[in-house]
């Protein structure tokens, strides 16, 4: 059974109904930041969200940010400081998420010269890789979680 449809459109995603403890890292390149597209289930974008996942049980947070970086895009990070952790209520095509997120600093250790073009990539129900501006992603709200803004608002 495949996670997308035809044509790369993602599989529709519905949060649990449970609390998803997840770790994401903000790998910068420049005042570039690598990000997924996040869609809709027409397979429109709806935003763009830092790379990572769902942290396993018994899982270090930090420990499980490498091992979805490995599984996402097939590159292997270094994990930096935690600069942030909090909890993101949400609501996805009708249903209620809610996650607790501790977020990274991260830098590739491999892939650093990934081309600029999105790359789709099938983890996770499908998605696009990309380098985007930050001020795009602040600008046009199309950050995800919203509560990482802040984080990478500049002075």
């Amino acid at each position: 059974m495949s996670d997308t449809h035809a044509h790369g459109i993602p599989s529709p995603w519905r949060p649990p109904q449970r609390v998803r403890p997840l770790a994401i890292g903000l790998i910068r390149r420049g005042d570039t930041l690598l990000v997924m597209s996040v869609h809709n289930d027409a397979g429109a974008v709806i935003g763009y969200r830092p790379v990572g996942g769902e942290i396993a049980f018994g899982e270090r947070a930090d420990t499980a940010l490498i091992r979805e970086i490995r599984e996402e895009i097939g590159a292997d990070a270094e994990i930096g400081r935690q600069v942030a952790t909090f909890e993101n209520l949400f609501r996805h095509e009708g249903q209620s998420g809610h996650e607790i997120v501790f977020v990274f600093e991260a830098r590739l250790t491999s892939l650093a010269d990934m081309e600029d073009t999105p790359i789709w990539i099938e983890e996770g129900g499908g998605a696009f890789l990309l380098w985007m501006p930050v001020s795009d992603l602040l600008a046009d709200g199309l950050l995800l979680p919203q509560s990482l803004a802040p984080l990478l608002t500049t002075d």
